[in-house]
């Protein structure tokens, strides 16, 4: 800590600074010239009486006591949102500023979502005034307001006295030193602030001090706070270091995001200190820094003996291959970590096969997704994957590419297998044309009782003899899309418009077999659109019941010979490459 004889030190504390602010609002509240909307708002809460589950004789705290404002009669009985409306409207008419109507919006849900309004530190002064005496907002967001050293006197002042917003963003505001200062001292008044925001406020190596006091704890009081964002600000090295110690004597907070703060390899050296030492935090944000291989190698020390961080992000920071395995051999042994986040990393092409070498021979990893977005990977890549997710199915990568098309392609294959087994009515076309069956015998063999219809039970025994593997959940998936007119029945109509629908999803997922998708294609195409009326359908259905010719047999059009029926009546389309592209 700085010395007392600092001029930051000199400043109000937020007990000093509320105490203001309750007189501010007191001489605004009775004023009896100040605006006649504030009159208008107090005459209309009187009417709405007191609250139905307060008795009249009860007793009902609140900070707007009759004596205090003698000219407002049974305040004590204003709704709590009313409240804050007759404040903030008061204190808006009086500094001059024009009231935000986001903020009364916000009022009636809890969350008050004004950023980037240009409030500046007056507009900022009227919204805390009004906020001091609310019970409802849990959540205020001031984001890229302009706010500025003396708008945080306000915001803080009110928060040493409203012990029921939870969520507070502050980000993007230019607060400063005064302003982590002020920060600071908050805390020592107020303990029940839980996530706060403060990311892009210019805060330099010294104000790491400030959020050092605040994640130390000295004074051992309770401290609610477990997410906080110091995302691009400027702490540097020397910041880092002073973090990095109050972070091994922390015992509350289980988020931090120290994002692009131009921390260098000696800086991340000192948080790896303290996170070794940490046995709260679960998610934690480093990216857009410069590890490098060195600070690379201390984050995996943390890792070797670190059991509670769940998700870590190291994007952008210079990593190499050394860095890469170091980080990987270290997390083969921990069961904690889930989440690894390690794109745009100068990782060259076997550095990825590294990582996945270390994770298949390992029993003990934990984890579950691995980000390196930006690069593309070697076939070595994916036979390592495959065989990870023989064991650890739910094991996700998120990779750039491949290196040739055959990688590409084998991916594309599994995709598509993938999707048939996920999509039921895919399922059912893929088995209908692997097998080469006629689609009207199909539905007649369905359709035991002869009555042109397919009722939902003989569907579900027709595909269960047929042989095709679906669970319950498909079948019924399956009915509902076929059934279009929702009467519980499928048609013939039905059945061949949801064929010819489907069919062109499948011919994007035959991509992998381009021989087998030609020839099954273009036959799929010699059959007519689903424009067909119902009667003709039905007409054909009663033939094919007779008829048992080719496998691949379709119905025909009245007044349309064989040889015209074959012709495609759909255009082939151009196969849709976009389905081998990596999501």
């Amino acid at each position: 800590m700085s010395s007392s004889k600092s001029p930051v030190h000199s400043r109000p504390s937020s007990r000093s600074n509320a105490k203001k602010l309750e007189k501010d609002q007191e001489s605004i509240l009775g004023d009896e010239k100040d605006d006649e909307i504030l009159q208008r708002v107090v005459r209309s809460a009187q009417r709405k009486g007191p609250p139905s589950d307060v008795d009249s004789d009860q007793e009902w705290d609140t900070d707007l006591e009759d004596e205090k404002y003698p000219y407002i009669r049974n305040v004590r009985y204003i709704p709590e949102e009313e409240k804050t409306r007759i404040v903030y409207m008061a204190a808006c008419s009086k500094f001059k500023v024009v009231p935000s109507n986001s903020f009364f919006k916000g009022l009636s849900k809890g969350i008050i979502q004004v950023n980037y309004q240009g409030l500046g530190p007056i507009g900022t002064k009227a919204l805390a005034l009004g906020l001091v005496v609310n019970r409802n907002v849990t959540e205020l967001h001031l984001a890229g307001n302009m706010i500025g050293e003396e708008g945080i006197r306000y915001i803080t002042a009110m928060m040493a006295e409203n012990e029921f917003i939870k969520l507070l963003d502050l980000s993007e505001n230019d607060l400063g030193a005064i302003g982590a200062e002020m920060i600071m001292d908050m805390f020592n008044e107020n303990d029940t602030l839980s996530l706060l925001n403060l990311s892009g406020n210019h805060f330099k190596e010294k104000d790491a001090e400030r959020f050092a006091e605040i994640l130390q704890n000295p004074h051992e009081q309770f401290i609610s706070l477990r997410e906080l964002d110091l995302s691009h600000n400027e702490f540097a090295d020397e910041g880092a270091k002073i973090i990095g110690h109050a972070l091994g004597k922390n015992d509350c907070l289980t988020k931090l995001s120290l994002k692009w703060n131009h921390i260098r390899s000696d800086g991340f050296t000192c948080i790896a200190d303290g996170l070794t030492m940490n046995a709260f935090l679960r998610h934690l944000d480093l990216s857009w820094n410069g590890m490098g291989n060195s600070g690379a190698k201390a984050i995996s020390k943390v890792l070797e003996v670190n059991r509670t961080l769940e998700e870590l992000n190291l994007n952008s920071n210079r990593i190499g291959t050394e860095g890469v395995a170091a980080i990987f051999k270290a997390i083969s042994n921990n069961q904690a970590l889930k989440i690894l986040r390690m794109s745009n990393n100068p990782i060259p092409l076997e550095g990825p096969v590294v990582a996945l070498e270390i994770l298949k021979t390992s029993d003990n990893c934990g984890l579950k997704e691995l980000e390196i977005q930006d690069l593309s990977v070697p076939k070595k890549f994916l036979e390592y994957l495959e065989e990870i997710l023989v064991t650890k199915p739910h094991f996700k990568v998120h990779y750039g590419g491949f290196m040739d098309f055959r990688d590409l392609l084998k991916v594309s294959i599994k995709k598509s297998q993938d999707a048939w087994m996920k999509d039921p009515i895919l399922l059912f076309l893929h088995f209908v044309e692997e097998n080469q069956l006629n689609l009207m015998k199909i539905f007649t063999s369905f359709d035991t009782d002869k009555s042109c219809t397919v009722s939902k039970t003989e569907f579900i025994h027709g595909l269960q003899k047929l042989g095709i593997p679906m669970t319950e959940q498909q079948l019924d998936e399956m009915i509902i899309v076929l059934d279009i007119d929702k009467n519980g029945e499928i048609d013939p109509d039905e059945f061949m418009e949801g064929y010819n629908k489907h069919m062109k999803r499948l011919r994007k997922y035959l991509i992998g077999d381009s021989s087998r998708s030609e020839s099954t294609l273009s036959s799929a195409d010699s059959r007519p659109a689903s424009s067909i009326n119902s009667d003709s359908n039905k007409e054909s259905y009663q033939r094919s019941e007779e008829n048992s010719g080719n496998l691949l047999q379709v119905p025909v059009r009245p007044g349309t010979s064989n040889r015209q029926a074959s012709q495609p009546t759909v255009q082939e389309e151009p196969l849709d490459l976009t389905i081998l592209v990596p999501s």
